[in-house]
């Protein structure tokens, strides 16, 4: 009696924890993860010059660094503000804002991407996950190139952090931006979980064998 009940309970742990698996959402890739990002960023962005400006409908995007990162912030940012009732224009190298329009400068200082430890499955069931959390800055600077009136500097960030299945780890790497920097993995696993876990299994294997015991009895 005590044997089935203890197999049960195995088969029990088993089963949960390859449901838990089965139900885990599909994570987004890395470079999902770096649009969804950006358009974080491109919100802020976009709230601000809503708020700064009130009588000047016309805004001239420029990037004053060269990087991937700008096509991709260009492309969350212009739509919204043409929602709002702006004009806008996506300056070239060399070009000038058209006249009356305020230029909205901008660049990226860190788009950085890390993975923290390693985590397994609870009593080695389950699939083992690692962290990613991505960290992005940039500066921006809105002003009117005919007086030099000043609207707005500052900088912008944004943080997304998640966990992902170890095996599902190669597959969303792909297609990452190489603008975005960072350690590879880490995959050493938590010490402190790894002791818990060790505590655990011994407590489980303290109780079976005091059944037993009492069984034999």
């Amino acid at each position: 009696m005590i044997r089935t009940i203890l197999l049960l309970l195995t088969l029990s742990l088993a089963l949960g924890s390859y449901a838990a698996v089965s139900r885990a959402a599909v994570p987004l890739s890395n470079r999902e993860l770096v649009e969804k990002a950006t358009a974080d960023l491109s919100k802020q962005v976009e709230k601000i010059v809503v708020e700064k400006v009130d009588d000047t409908p016309k805004i001239a995007l420029r990037a004053s660094l060269a990087s991937g990162f700008n096509e991709t912030f260009q492309d969350a940012l212009a739509p919204a503000l043409l929602d709002r009732g702006f004009d806008v224009w996506i300056l070239k190298e060399g070009q000038d804002a058209q006249p009356g329009a305020l230029v909205l400068e901008y660049k990226l200082l860190q788009a950085s991407l890390r993975y923290p430890a390693e985590r397994h499955g609870f009593l080695g069931l389950g699939t083992p996950t690692i962290g990613r959390v991505l960290d992005m800055e940039m500066d921006g600077r809105l002003e009117s190139p005919k007086d030099g009136r000043l609207f707005w500097q500052g900088k912008a960030t944004t943080q997304i952090s998640d966990r992902i299945a170890l095996n599902q780890l190669a597959s969303a790497k792909t297609g990452q931006p190489s603008w975005v920097s960072g350690p590879g993995p880490d995959t050493t696993t938590d010490s402190h979980a790894g002791f818990l876990e060790k505590l655990t299994i011994a407590g489980l294997v303290g109780a079976v064998v005091t059944l037993y015991i009492s069984g034999a009895q």
